[in-house]
């Protein structure tokens, strides 16, 4: 499987694709190449049970080491910033962007908990804004279709909303690995 768009599936499966359509446990795997990805999978099984406050800390740290080890990346962001908000000062934009990288260091390191919670455990952390939209359309048989900002949580969305019959869409990681986990 290439890197094509693949559909996150809700228990209803409103789909009926199956799950063997994923990605399927190799013998390669076990192969020392996978070593460093089998070490970040327990270590983000052991971030996932980790208290809230533990996960902030440790994703503002490694979103200051994005910040400062990928200077292409910061530079993009630096530029789309200031194109955006013409009327903001260097210092500003530079703040902002600041900001955007300890969000985005938070946003991987709560990946585990999408990884390793259970969807209870989620949607109880994850608030649905104006739910009842979506309660009242379903109610009448009808379809709906979501558009939301591509942002650096928005893995949370899917995961957030898959009580009910829905189709997600995610770019498969590079690192089979991963997309088999």
């Amino acid at each position: 499987m290439g890197n094509e768009a693949k559909p996150f599936l809700s228990k209803t499966n409103p789909l009926n694709i199956s799950k063997s359509d994923g990605e399927h446990f190799s013998l390669k795997y076990l192969l020392p190449h996978y070593w460093p990805t089998w070490l970040l999978l327990i270590l983000s099984f052991l971030i996932a049970f980790m208290p809230n406050i533990i996960r902030v800390i440790l994703g503002n740290i490694v979103g200051k080491i994005i910040f400062l080890m990928n200077s292409k990346r910061r530079n993009i962001v630096m530029a789309n910033l200031s194109l955006c908000f013409k009327s903001k000062t260097k210092t500003e934009i530079s703040n902002i962007c600041k900001a955007y990288f300890f969000y985005l260091g938070r946003a991987f390191v709560d990946m585990s908990l999408l990884w390793w919670r259970s969807n209870p455990f989620l949607q109880k952390n994850c608030e649905i804004s104006n739910q009842e939209y979506i309660d009242k359309v379903l109610s009448k048989n009808k379809g709906i279709i979501l558009l939301v900002a591509h942002s650096v949580f928005l893995d949370f969305g899917g995961r957030s909303l898959s009580r009910y019959p829905m189709v997600s869409m995610y770019k498969p990681f590079r690192n089979k690995l991963l997309n088999w986990v």
